[in-house]
């Protein structure tokens, strides 16, 4: 049985005319793929809404607890990423992203290694990404369009059948 601890707390600042509001939520479970532990923490981030974007700032952690990257989100897409660590906490070349555009290597959580490789474009996964065993030989590719994973789609031309129908997930999550 998986359980998830959630904290929620909203304060609301004045600033000018324009109101900000800052949510802050963590997770504590890293589910049942991981023998259920309910103390190690996995995910920490803060939200804010500033006009008619959506902020976050996300912090990640490996099951063993070290602290994993950085990562700053904007409206559902990755944006920035500040740093990766290795579990032993070396730094790791995670590619080079400005703006939510460039190129990106996203590794394991449980042995660190390489996992995807593959681009950005205005914070979406874009184009072909490389996937990896664990052991660093290739297994497999996955084409995406917009964040959206079209590779069984790859063969329709019309944009609703290439990104999917809306209200879909996007695949833009960077862990």
């Amino acid at each position: 049985m998986r359980k998830t601890v959630i904290l929620l707390v909203i304060i609301i600042m004045g600033c000018n005319n324009s109101a900000k509001v800052f949510q802050y939520s963590r997770s504590e479970n890293w589910g049942e793929a991981d023998a259920g532990d309910t103390t190690t923490l996995h995910t920490e981030y803060s939200v804010y809404f500033q006009r008619d974007d959506t902020l976050v700032y996300c912090t990640n952690y490996y099951t063993n607890g070290k602290l994993k990257s950085k990562v700053h989100y904007k409206n559902d897409g990755v944006w920035q990423i500040e740093f990766v660590l290795d579990t032993l906490g070396n730094k790791k070349h995670f590619g080079k992203l400005k703006d939510g555009t460039g190129y990106v290597i996203e590794y394991r959580d449980d042995s660190g290694s390489i996992e995807n490789k593959g681009m950005y474009v205005n914070g979406n996964k874009e184009g072909w990404w490389i996937n990896y065993h664990f052991t660093g030989t290739i297994i497999d590719s996955t084409l995406y369009k917009e964040g959206y994973d079209i590779s069984s789609k790859a063969g329709n031309t019309a944009l609703e059948e290439l990104i999917g129908p809306p209200g879909a997930l996007k695949n833009n999550g960077y862990r």
